[in-house]
């Protein structure tokens, strides 16, 4: 119910712990009545904490006048600078229009920002005609989505992935496709870890470039995301540098000599 929202208040309020004061804001609800937008009315200051207050005493209440109390506060510091830039798409675990995906297969999502809780729903995957029902879960880190369908994808049937207002804290939203795909002809589901093929050099080889790359071959198709750690043995130190997926194939490319 609209009306219970009582700003400035333990209800609904985005406090300053400088300030002890609440932050001057508006509300707004959404269309379906079920999501509550706080939207101050400046910017807030940088290197700040705040705390957002939802659900005290005065308590929300639904329209059957049921109240709801969530006793809930979060809380959070600021940057330094303002966000006015929609997140970018920056790794997929399938490659754009890959072919013979497995009926089991998830998407995973990486973005280049943390993504807000109030969007994360704003994301589909559709054969054109349909959409396909799946979960969701958000890293840690709140920039990979992991989605898994209900059930199994159809068999050789294209896919797409699509941003419908994927959106970071500052609420600025991304639209448009993520990526498209056709599942295996045969409708077969993978359930069977990698097979490791080859390691290029080979183990304990002797007398290897020190511009050497290696090259990790596997029996089928693996992630984009996939990735190897490469560490000296001698000194037990991370080697850094670079990972290339394609296929079955990872290369790791140090960024230094050996």
């Amino acid at each position: 119910d609209p009306a219970s929202v009582q700003l400035g208040s333990n209800s609904f309020r985005l406090y300053d712990t400088q300030t002890r004061f609440s932050v001057p804001s508006s509300f707004s609800l959404s269309a379906d009545g079920m999501t509550l937008t706080l939207i101050p009315d400046g910017l807030l200051l940088a290197n700040r904490r705040y705390y957002w207050y939802v659900g005290y005493s005065p308590y929300l209440y639904d329209m059957a006048n049921n109240f709801i109390a969530l006793n809930s506060f979060i809380q959070f510091v600021t940057g330094e600078q303002t966000d006015d830039v929609a997140p970018l798409l920056v790794n997929t675990n399938i490659l754009n229009n890959a072919l013979e995906v497995p009926v089991n297969a998830r998407v995973v999502l990486t973005l280049n920002e943390p993504l807000g809780s109030n969007c994360l729903t704003q994301l589909l995957i559709t054969d054109g005609v349909d959409d396909v029902a799946f979960a969701s879960v958000l890293s840690s880190d709140r920039r990979t989505l992991t989605l898994t369908p209900s059930e199994s994808l159809a068999a050789n049937t294209s896919y797409q992935v699509e941003f419908t207002g994927l959106c970071d804290y500052a609420g600025n939203g991304l639209s448009g496709q993520a990526l498209s795909f056709t599942t295996s002809t045969t409708g077969a589901s993978d359930t069977v870890r990698p097979v490791l093929q080859s390691v290029v050099p080979a183990n304990n080889a002797v007398g290897i470039l020190v511009d050497t790359n290696v090259v990790i071959t596997f029996d089928e198709t693996i992630s984009l995301r996939s990735s190897v750690l490469f560490y000296n043995s001698d000194t037990n130190q991370r080697v850094l540098g670079s990972v290339d997926v394609t296929d079955n194939v990872l290369t790791f490319t140090p960024d230094e000599l050996l």
